[in-house]
């Protein structure tokens, strides 16, 4: 007998049970995409789910559910018609105030929808209809970021006199913020910028060129009250050269011009290798290869404001437009190895074009390119049907023939056996002859592999005292110096860990990375990832950590931490710089550094600022240095940073801010006793309640000046009843709290009268 494998439901889901329906399904997509469900697949699982009953959604969120799943599913009219019609349903009941803003997402959503069709004219209209909705709606709901996305649909859709509508209503909101008076020429280049790139998307050079024009007489015109610098015109740069590559002697020379006489070597070579950028983009663009390419070649430097390596893509478009392939073929062998992102698509792509040309023609790089992807899961798609494994043999024996002494060959037969055998002991065999022969091919990577080999086949002890494996570039050196200690993860349970070995090795790679990043600042050679300024700040910090912890070394530790601050500032430099002056007893620079963390974690964050750690000793010291006024700043931040915890942060450093806050407290109560006792007042009973024999014992010193003999002689005594065991360190506070006692019976014993007895 036949059953039918779908029952169809008489009423529609809707409510509380398609949400259930809603989060079943996601779930379901989820999973399956996580275990590599083939697509067509997942798409016919899905649709057998969606055809099985009606749907009605009836809240915003579930329209944008529904019609995402079946939009997912392949069908476009379904999810047309969950947008249309239960979209406007559910619009048309909202309250007043909420529909505006729900009517801008139907009408993005609409755009969604056609984005995946091939209608052109469909997408068209769904973009016209959404920016006669963002014409219709108030103010605030017309932002700048839903002009910004409807102007990227409609350059997608060919709609340029949109995109130029939409640049025009953007221009508009900002100069109705009175806040960006300042910005009033940026904001009009940035116009101008725009319409250019709307009018070359469009074929209109001229107008383009003209855009560019004014973009550029705006911002050199720009008034005294105005605020360009030349990041301004970096920003503007690619842009700018795009639309008119005669414009770049005049981007080069303003952001000469603008750049800070002070400015940080790290800060200033970033700003040649972006100049390089955009003066090999205008000479290839002219057709002028030789210089465009040399200039190129001073701009592929990796820099921390990339968001992935795309400019390399650039840079092999252009080696293979000038019919440089032998420079392509190693650019692109180059960037798949080191596993580049953003690029190596495009590598692998043109090394699948031209690795299969006239025998004995063809560039080994070509070949070395795609075995290298091979290993690579993220463009294991090269392999197409063929097993990654059996691929990668194929072409590194190929790439044998065409050059058996090429130094990365070794480098990959032994990635190979790592990733295909887990042979350990093979692999090391090979790295250890043939790193030291191929140092660009040394990267962060190859090297950590190295020192793993050797600890699994020879143990630490032994693998730490064999020959140093260097990494020649900066960021390599300091990857590989943050991640050797996590190594001991890798070993069985027991086997014996090197410490003080372990950190002498990390100090050698960060003292390796940091004359490679600051021979590369200097002179504009190195490696690719020798551009990255935050990198180099990062490894000051830790390099500075070492020196500070481990060698005491507090003027070359301070030094490090300042060359981060002026390459990439982040707090825990500002941090370490302060420890620097604590530790080499610098009292007044110390208290100085601790004011600079605490406005920089204001500025911009810091998750793990703990004020309390150096507000005990900020304390004390501004009383030796006469500074006592300054107290009340301090006790005043301390507050302020406890007011913003949470409650799990509150529970967990409550002891540290009480202890902190009561110091401060035992400080202030010399120039400002009626203040401090009233502040102590609230907190005692907490002292109390959670024994905090220290915070107890400064107690005790607060209201010695402000309260009574016979409370200050029961305070310290009951406090002293509390030390005993299971209190941990109860002997030590014992003692502290009897000098504490002691030390004041001293004191007040002249005030009593002679003839009384005192027990």
């Amino acid at each position: 007998m036949n059953h039918p494998m779908t029952v169809i439901a008489s009423a529609p889901l809707s409510g509380i049970p398609l949400e259930s329906f809603l989060d079943d399904t996601e779930e379901a997509v989820e999973l399956q995409s996580e275990s590599g469900l083939a697509e067509d697949l997942a798409r016919s699982a899905l649709l057998t789910a969606l055809r099985r009953q009606p749907f009605r959604a009836d809240t915003v969120s579930s329209v944008a559910r529904l019609f995402r799943l079946w939009l997912r599913a392949g069908q476009m009219q379904e999810a047309l018609r969950v947008i249309e019609d239960d979209g406007r349903a559910v619009v048309s009941r909202l309250p007043d105030g909420e529909q505006p803003g729900a009517r801008i997402s139907i009408a993005f959503w609409r755009i969604e929808v056609q984005q995946n069709g091939e209608d052109a004219a469909a997408l068209r209209d769904a973009v016209l209809q959404a920016e006669q909705v963002l014409h219709e709606l108030p103010v605030p709901l017309a932002t700048e970021n839903a002009w910004a996305h409807l102007s990227d649909a409609a350059a997608g859709a060919g709609e340029h006199a949109c995109v130029r509508r939409c640049a025009a209503a953007r221009h508009a909101l900002q100069l109705a913020q009175p806040e960006r008076a300042a910005y009033r020429a940026w904001d009009e280049a940035l116009l101008a910028v725009r319409l250019g790139v709307a009018f070359a998307a469009e074929g209109l050079d001229e107008e383009a060129r003209a855009s560019a024009r004014r973009a550029i007489e705006v911002l050199a015109q720009a008034g005294q009250d105005q605020d360009v610098d030349h990041e301004d015109w970096l920003r503007l740069g690619t842009s700018l050269v795009m639309l008119d590559p005669q414009l770049v002697d005049t981007v080069v020379g303003k952001v000469g011009a603008l750049v800070p006489a002070d400015l940080s070597l790290p800060r200033l070579r970033r700003v040649r290798v972006l100049l390089a950028r955009l003066e090999a983009r205008a000479l290839c663009q002219q057709g002028r290869w030789e210089e465009g390419l040399a200039k190129a070649r001073a701009g592929r430097f990796g820099l921390t404001d990339d968001e992935d390596d795309r400019y390399n893509t650039q840079v092999l478009r252009w080696l293979l437009q000038a019919d440089r392939k032998e420079e392509a073929a190693r650019l692109a062998f180059e960037c798949v190895f080191h596993q580049r992102p953003g690029s190596a698509q495009a590598m692998v792509e043109a090394a699948m074009q031209h690795a299969d040309g006239e025998p004995g023609h063809e560039d080994v790089h070509w070949v070395l390119t795609l075995a290298s992807a091979a290993l690579w899961e993220s463009v294991h798609w090269v392999c197409g049907e063929e097993d990654p494994e059996v691929y990668f043999e194929r072409h590194l024996a190929l790439a044998a023939q065409m050059a058996p002494d090429h130094p990365a060959l070794d480098v990959l037969r032994a990635l190979a056996l790592l990733e295909h055998r887990q042979d350990h002991a093979g692999a090391l065999a090979l790295l250890e002859v043939a790193v030291p022969r191929a140092s660009e091919w040394a990267n962060s990577d190859i090297v950590e592999k190295v020192w793993r080999c050797r600890m699994l086949v020879h143990g630490a002890p032994a693998a730490v005292a064999l020959p140093f494996v260097s990494a020649p570039c900066g960021t390599w050196a300091y990857t590989v110096g943050v991640r050797i200690e996590e190594l001991v993860e890798e070993l069985p349970e027991g086997t014996p860990w090197p410490e003080e070995q372990i950190r002498e090795l990390q100090a050698r790679y960060y003292e390796e990375g940091l004359a490679a990043f600051e021979a590369f600042f200097e002179s504009g050679e190195g490696y690719y990832r020798d551009g990255d300024v935050h990198n180099y700040s990062m490894l000051c910090n830790n390099l500075a950590i070492y020196h500070r912890c481990t060698r005491e070394n507090y003027l070359q530790a301070a030094e490090l931490h300042r060359k981060g601050i002026a390459a990439s500032p982040f707090a825990e430099h500002y941090q370490g710089l302060m420890w620097c002056h604590f530790g080499a007893g610098e009292e007044a620079s110390f208290v100085d550094a601790a004011d600079q963390l605490w406005h920089f974690a204001a500025d911009y964050g810091y998750g793990r600022h703990k004020p309390t750690g150096y507000i005990v000793e900020v304390g004390p010291i501004l009383v030796r240095l006469n500074r006592d006024a300054e107290l009340a700043i301090w006790l005043q931040r301390l507050e302020e940073w406890w007011s913003e915890l949470d409650e799990e942060d509150r529970r967990a450093w409550e002891e540290d801010y009480l202890t902190a806050v009561v110091l401060l407290l035992a400080n202030i109560i010399y120039t400002q006793p009626e203040d401090a006792l009233a502040r102590l007042e609230p907190i005692l009973p907490t002292l109390w309640k959670l024994q905090l024999i220290d915070a107890l014992r400064l107690a005790g010193l607060v209201l010695e000046k402000a309260g009574s003999p016979e409370r200050v002689l029961k305070h310290y005594e009951e406090a002293l009843a509390l030390c005993v065991p299971p209190l941990p360190h109860a002997e030590h506070w014992r003692g502290r709290l009897g000098e504490a006692l002691e030390a004041y019976r001293q004191a007040i014993a002249p005030a009593r009268p002679w003839w009384r007895f005192w027990g």
